[in-house]
């Protein structure tokens, strides 16, 4: 994350600024191919560097995710075809890089 008035786009890094929770403890997001959902969680700021919280509203968010084939399909299609097994685990994981605004 960064503050859109800091022209420099110093990161807010998780961890060091912020932390982010899921509204369950156990979340462990699945989505089958093709299907499509939303995800809800919370962004909490370190109080000690924030004592009086984010005052600015317009934040840039950088969001990574990660995606990655069942652990069970990878295996099944290893077995069945051992000649590409680097191939299939090479392609099980993907990346996905956006950017957004998050305004009140």
């Amino acid at each position: 994350m960064y503050l859109v008035s800091d022209h420099k786009r110093l990161p807010l890094k998780k961890g060091e600024n912020f932390s982010f929770i899921f509204p369950k403890d156990d979340y462990n997001p699945t989505l089958n191919p093709g299907a499509g959902g939303y995800m809800d969680y919370y962004l909490t700021f370190k109080r000690e560097k924030y004592p009086d919280g984010i005052q600015e509203v317009p934040t840039g968010v950088n969001t990574l995710f990660e995606f990655e084939t069942s652990l069970a399909a990878q295996k099944l299609l290893s077995d069945n075809f051992p000649a590409a097994t680097d191939f299939i685990s090479e392609y099980s994981k993907a990346r996905l890089n956006f950017m957004t605004l998050l305004i009140d």
